[in-house]
This record gives C-alpha cells, structure tokens and sequence, in this order.
C-alpha cells in the first residue's frame, strides 16, 4: 500500500490466497486493519480467491458467482467472483478463482482445506456465457498450456484445462496469476491471438507484483519490496 501511495496507484488486485479465513481469530483484525490503512490512502483492494482462501465462508455467504457481481466485503476490499464480468476504467475484466492443493493431505477439510477449490465445468460455463470478450483475466492458476518449467502433479492438470478452455474462448489480451510462487512471463497464441501470461511469484520475503498502466498498457515487475520499505522509512526518519 505504501508503494502504491508513493507511486500514485489507486488500485491492487490480489491474485489468489488473500488470507479469507473468518474462523480463524485474527481474522477479525486483518480484514479491518488492512480496510482503514487502504482507506484513508484511497487505495481500493480487490481480489480473487485461491485455493487458501475459506470458499465456504464466501459461498454460503454471497453464493458461488457472488449473485453476478462483484462482493464489496468491506469499505474499500472486493472479492470479485468466478466468471462475473467488471471493469477497471476502459479494461473489461473476469476473475477465475481457485486452484489445487498439493498439500491438502496436511489440512483440515473446511478449517484451512476446501474440496470446492478448484474448477468444474459449471464454472467454465459461467465464465463462457458472457458474449463480449475480455482485456484481462485475473486467476489463481494458470492455463494448462503454459509450460512453466517446474514439477507439477497430475492432480492439478484438470484446473489447469478448465482454465485454459476459459481463455481460449475468452481470448483476453493479458491474463495475470499467481499459487505456484514462480515468476514466468509467457506469451499464447489462440487462433492467431496472442494472450500475454504473467505469472507473480512469492518467495519467502520478497514478493512480487506487477504494476499495469491503464494510460499506456504498460507493464512493469516489481519485487523486493521489504527494500523499498526500508527505503521508505530511510526516506521518513531523514
């Protein structure tokens, strides 16, 4: 949020793994903490889930496809659901959540495991149905035919596919991603369309992200940002 304050940016999607645990108990002060420090730097939140996010909480509470809208959850964060169409200034945007746990043997099924995670073909359906098409997708995974040069396991294949069936009929011009915490930057052709994969990574303490120009279309990579804190408060205490 600070970065964004020095930089004049007004807006951060979050894709995937937000950290929506209600039962957990510090819950109750992250989604309030981050709301005040976002809202009083007018910075707005928006977010899609990922496969560490509690979807049961989001689903009894606002329903799958948040009733085809996207889910003010608090004064200034979003959760913007599975297929449901928004805009961000002249960029038509959909957001596809959810991916598979390759640790979910380790977990507590509807504690911090949820089998509703990944895709179905509803799913696919929900984000087919819209006959416009799309600037951006924001997901959690990433469409199947990105080869993205790392060890996978056969249970994450069938996500991957339902996402890659969503893009090549959405056919967007920038799809941005994260859950394998592996930074690629892929370029795919669908019938002769080229869509730009951008996939963030998050590393132990250096994160990543990737600043969009609404302006310009340009696209930028940023990390390490526990330096530009640093640099920050340099900057404050001098």
């Amino acid at each position: 949020i600070d970065y964004c304050v020095f930089y004049d940016i007004h807006l951060i999607f979050q894709v995937g793994d937000f950290g929506h645990f209600p039962n957990l108990s510090d819950y109750d002060q992250f989604v309030p903490d981050l709301d005040k420090y976002a809202s009083a730097r007018n910075i707005k939140i928006m977010f899609v889930h990922g496969n560490h996010d509690d979807l049961s909480d989001l689903y009894n509470g606002y329903g799958r496809y948040g009733k085809e809208k996207v889910i003010q959850i608090a004064s200034n964060v979003y959760w913007t659901p599975t297929g449901v169409p928004f805009d961000i200034e002249d960029l038509h945007c959909m957001s596809v959540g959810g991916a598979y746990s390759i640790d979910q043997h380790s977990r507590t099924a509807g504690i911090d495991y949820f089998p509703e995670e990944t895709l179905t073909w509803g799913d696919v359906e929900q984000c087919c149905i819209h006959p416009e098409k799309f600037d951006i997708i924001f997901s959690h995974d990433c469409p199947s035919d990105v080869n993205l040069k790392i060890d996978l396991i056969p249970g994450a294949d069938s996500n991957r596919h339902q996402l890659q069936a969503i893009v090549e009929h959405c056919k967007p011009k920038w799809l941005f991603h994260g859950h394998y915490h592996h930074y690629h930057d892929t370029v795919m052709k669908i019938d002769k369309k080229k869509v730009r994969v951008i996939g963030l990574n998050r590393d132990g303490r250096k994160f990543q992200a990737a600043t969009f120009s609404t302006l310009t279309n340009e696209i930028k990579i940023i990390t390490d940002f526990h330096l530009f804190g640093q640099l920050l408060r340099d900057a404050y205490n001098g």
